[in-house]
């Protein structure tokens, strides 16, 4: 079955615009696969609800990547002012003069 009888609505509009039956048909044809492709394409609200799950995993994960990268960070900013510390403590007082 030709896609244009499926669609005679496109098929009589082409017509109405002096465009002969078999070009049209083939026209409504071609607009019935992308039609089609481009459906088989969409998400559905399944598909959206198993993406936000998905997200929201990645999303918690980098939350707590970051929370041990941050610890992380702290705890050397600890090590080099424990250092500066106790290289002042050695230096003694400036001197001035």
């Amino acid at each position: 079955m030709r896609h244009g009888a499926r669609h005679p609505h496109i098929v009589r509009h082409l017509e109405a615009a002096r465009i002969d039956r078999q070009q049209a048909e083939a026209i409504a044809d071609v607009l019935h696969q992308q039609e089609v492709g481009a459906l088989a394409e969409l998400a559905t609200k399944a598909d959206l609800r198993e993406l936000r799950a998905e997200l929201k995993g990645d999303m918690a994960s980098l939350r707590g990547k970051f929370m041990e990268l941050r610890a992380e960070m702290e705890a050397r900013f600890a090590k080099i002012e424990t250092r500066f510390d106790k290289a002042d403590a050695a230096s003694g007082p400036w001197s001035s003069g």
